[in-house]
């Protein structure tokens, strides 16, 4: 059996930011299509209890996606 490796869209950028005391929330740019990107990114998130989860839920999520590595532009002390 061939082994099948899936194609990488090379760095997602993504930031965490505390909303709120305990309340942790990602931020990046979704795409309409993933297989062609383009201007009509819209922006998305991902909130969470704990910046382990939303960076793990967010890591996961850009991997599925095909992305080579989740770059942090942001992230809280």
């Amino acid at each position: 059996m061939a082994d099948v490796k899936q194609a990488t869209r090379g760095d997602f950028h993504a930031e965490i930011r505390e909303v709120e005391r305990g309340v942790f929330r990602a931020e990046y740019r979704g795409e309409l299509n993933p297989d062609h990107p383009d201007a009509r990114a819209f922006p998305d998130r991902h909130v969470g209890t704990s910046v382990a989860e939303v960076k793990l839920w967010t890591e996961q999520m850009a991997r599925a996606m095909g992305y080579a590595r989740v770059i942090w532009d942001v992230l809280p002390p």
